[in-house]
């Protein structure tokens, strides 16, 4: 008996230095080049051309994440005592014997004790119930969650660090191409598109580690990196590496325990203990108590661990191409919008001067807008006349871009600026602009043009000439409005020369006299012929009232005081035609008239021959 223990002894140690290794090696494979380190990396973007950027940035990306390697066994060990699973693995162990136990018969039991065959079948049963109950299956899950949880913050980190370094290679990429101006342009650019994603409750954040490395570059170009910029890349990617690893471990250890755990354990675990044969338990209690001991633990362990550093490594490459890429896409988005920008400050020293003024992304683009509508040519211009921060920092940005638009001559989009002031906004919306010079419009005709509600009004208004448009600033301005509104340009004009020369209360009567009549009665007052005679007349407005009346018998009593020719304007042929009805009506009357006047006329003759001559004629003699 004591032989056999020894001899038991002997194949233990045996199969113990059979056992695969434990010790896994934590270097992330290599995506096919070289890693420089970092400062090495650093003078290298200085030099590199547009054409290599993204594969030096994908090189920095991945010296990132080799900078300070993973360790996988201290993170699955840790996690082991955390969870207390030695205990749970116990556990499970126990309920399987067991069951084992249960479902043999009491000569297999027996039978297991002698029989190699039989022994291998009841280790890997109990094996099998042990690793793939359910306690034991979730106790792998949260072990593999709570290992992701903690790469996650890994990822994180590396990610950040990779982000920084990423970004501050463009950054000595642009200082040593385009200077510092358009590295202070593509930061602030970089950091506006990732805070309009990320949120605006983030501070400035940048890694400990990247101070220490470049803090006097830091000073002179600013934290170029945000807390924004970090949560968006960064988290994202590390959030769904981990869940893919979360998803895969489970899997993982079910297969490798099921190929190579369980088949290890029901050929190696050829041991009995005679003083069981008689309690009738076969090998079962020597099988639980390997099945519980350290190198057990040990094999699952690293199981474990194989599989966390596996799914790791699947999505490295991933991990190190999105980061690169993301901040790849943000240059190349940056180059295509502010192209021809970087390219002039480049080589125009008062461009690049001026482009020191501008601190807002915003302010960038409206200086891309203003070179797209004034060429190159013109933003030089600009630029050595000081003008440009003027237009930059302009609370009217837009409505001055709609001027240059129309006309892209700087000094007339200034001009409007400082005729209208604060009132640029109205003066574009009416369209002003289009209508006359802002040096052709005084500020007294902006006043009234300015004081109207439509852009069809104003318009309108615009058609006349400025002593014209001023006349309908001495109205009130709800007249005003509804005058133009309802008034024809033709209408407008004669309107504005008739109020000249009428004041006080006479105005209002005009006024009122223009607003009751519907607008087709206005028309008359277009003709040449009618305003000519109510030019010429020093009472315009009663003539204005004669012509807009309806037709009626008054107008009869009213020719006593009006000019005959107003009658015949306003009646036209119907004139006509009513005196020669009148001349038709009064001739007998005008006959029997001119008769009676005759005949006393003949009479009055008569009387007035004979006074002359008393004697008469005389009659001849016989």
């Amino acid at each position: 008996m004591l032989m056999k223990k020894q001899w038991m002894t002997c194949i233990l140690v045996c199969l113990g230095f059979l056992l695969p290794q434990t010790a896994f090696a934590t270097n992330v494979s290599s995506v096919g080049f070289r890693v420089k380190p970092y400062k090495e990396s650093m003078q290298h973007c200085r030099k590199i051309t547009q054409e290599s950027l993204r594969k030096e940035l994908l090189k920095i990306s991945q010296g990132a994440f080799e900078k300070n390697q993973v360790e996988f066994q201290k993170l699955v060990d840790k996690q082991w005592s955390a969870m207390k699973l030695d205990d749970v693995l116990d556990k499970v162990v126990k309920q399987a014997a067991k069951k084992v136990h249960d479902e043999t018969g009491y000569f297999g039991r027996i039978q297991s004790s002698f029989s190699k065959t039989k022994a291998k079948v009841m280790a890997e049963k109990m094996a099998r119930y042990a690793f793939q109950s359910p306690a034991f299956k979730g106790a792998m899950k949260k072990l593999s969650h709570n290992i992701a949880g903690q790469l996650n913050d890994v990822i994180h980190e590396k990610a950040k660090l990779s982000i920084n370094r990423s970004i501050e290679c463009i950054n000595q990429f642009l200082k040593s191409k385009y200077n510092d101006v358009i590295k202070e342009i593509f930061r602030s650019q970089l950091a506006s598109s990732f805070s309009r994603q990320a949120g605006s409750q983030d501070k400035l954040y940048a890694l400990p580690s990247i101070v220490a490395q470049r803090s006097k570059g830091l000073l002179g170009v600013g934290i170029i990196v945000t807390h924004q910029i970090v949560r968006l890349v960064a988290r994202r990617i590390a959030r769904r590496i981990a869940s893919r690893i979360a998803r895969s471990i489970g899997m993982k250890i079910a297969t490798r325990i099921g190929t190579k755990l369980i088949p290890w354990v029901g050929w190696g675990l050829l041991v009995w203990d005679v003083w069981d044969i008689a309690k009738a338990k076969g090998s079962i209690p020597t099988i639980a108590k390997s099945l519980k001991s350290e190198r057990v633990r040990t094999r699952i362990k690293g199981e474990l661990t194989k599989s966390i550093k596996e799914s790791f490594e699947s999505n490295y490459r991933t991990i190190v191409r999105q980061v690169s890429d993301s901040i790849y896409g943000v240059w190349i988005g940056f180059q295509k919008k502010f192209r021809n920008v970087l390219m002039l400050a480049d080589k125009n020293e008062s461009f690049r001067h001026s482009l020191k003024s501008i601190k807002k992304t915003k302010q960038l683009f409206y200086v891309v807008r203003l070179y797209s509508l004034l060429g190159e040519k013109g933003m030089v211009t600009l630029a050595k006349s000081g003008r440009l921060i003027e237009l930059v920092e302009n609370p009217f940005r837009d409505e001055l871009v709609a001027l240059l638009r129309y006309k892209p001559d700087i000094n007339f989009a200034l001009g409007w600026y400082q005729l209208a002031g604060m009132r640029l906004k109205k003066v574009v919306q009416f369209e002003m602009y289009k209508h006359k010079q802002p040096d052709e419009l005084p500020r007294k005709t902006l006043d009234v043009l300015l004081s109207l509600s439509s852009p069809a009004d104003v318009s309108k208004l615009l058609l006349l000439s400025n002593p014209e448009i001023d006349q309908f600033g001495r109205m009130s301005k709800v007249n005003r409005r509804r005058l133009i509104k309802k008034l024809s340009p033709s209408q407008l004009m004669l309107t504005s020369r008739y109020m000249k020369d009428i004041k006080g209360e006479k105005r209002n009567q005009l006024l009122r006299a223009l607003m009751i009549p519907p607008s087709k009665a206005l028309s008359i007052l277009e003709k040449p012929e009618v305003s000519a005679l109510i030019q010429g007349q020093a009472d315009k407005l009663s003539l204005i009232r004669f012509f807009l009346a309806t037709r009626s018998f008054q107008d009869l009593q009213s020719i006593r005081d009006l000019p005959t020719q107003a009658y015949f304007l306003k009646y036209g042929r119907v004139a006509y035609y009513f005196i020669l009805a009148l001349l038709i009506f009064l001739l007998p009357l005008l006959i029997i008239i001119g008769t009676w006047s005759f005949r006393l006329s003949f009479g009055a003759y008569r009387i007035f021959f004979k006074a002359l001559f008393p004697g008469g004629r005389k009659k001849p003699n016989a």
